[in-house]
């Protein structure tokens, strides 16, 4: 079972830390799709995205989670799933595929979207930095469903203000 736990506070803002060798919540024997619900917030979507992707070493399936909350309009620009497994070949996602440890940050949420900080360790022990945007969807069939509308690597550690988010 994966196993999020409080490491902390930051600037107000809480870090969870994904412990590398918990990462097998989701096994390969159960291939059952998360599916988005509105009741998982935006710390649980990441979450769950840093996880799968995290515990997809060895096949597709967790991608395939991935792609499971991405929203709509991150689909078009991503997708099909076969597209979007592609991005984590390259060296600027890739580490989220290798990574052997992630703090994600509590996300900072106004109105219907929101943004993550998230951080994570590759195999060589360095750090890279990811900003999640998500934003709450407004139309069946995943209305008041928090999902991921980009992931972008950056250098920054400070959080952003959603309210500015180009959404």
């Amino acid at each position: 079972m994966l196993v999020a736990v409080v490491v902390g506070y930051y600037a107000g803002f809480a870090w969870w830390v994904l412990a590398a060798g918990e990462a097998s919540a989701m096994s390969e024997t159960a291939q059952v799709l998360v599916q988005p619900s509105p009741a998982l917030g935006p710390a649980d979507v990441v979450r769950l995205q840093v996880d799968a992707l995290r515990a997809d070493r060895q096949g597709r399936f967790h991608v395939a989670q991935c792609f499971a909350f991405a929203s709509p309009a991150n689909r078009q620009n991503t997708g099909p799933l076969a597209r979007f497994a592609g991005l984590f070949g390259s060296s600027s996602y890739g580490p989220l595929v290798t990574h052997r440890a992630a703090i994600v940050g509590q996300p900072v949420v106004h109105q219907r979207v929101a943004t993550a900080l998230v951080t994570v360790a590759d195999p060589g022990r360095q750090t890279v930095a990811y900003r999640f945007y998500l934003s709450k969807q407004q139309q069946a069939p995943y209305e008041e469903c928090w999902m991921t509308d980009a992931v972008i690597r950056t250098t920054s550690s400070e959080p952003d203000d959603p309210s500015e988010l180009p959404i």
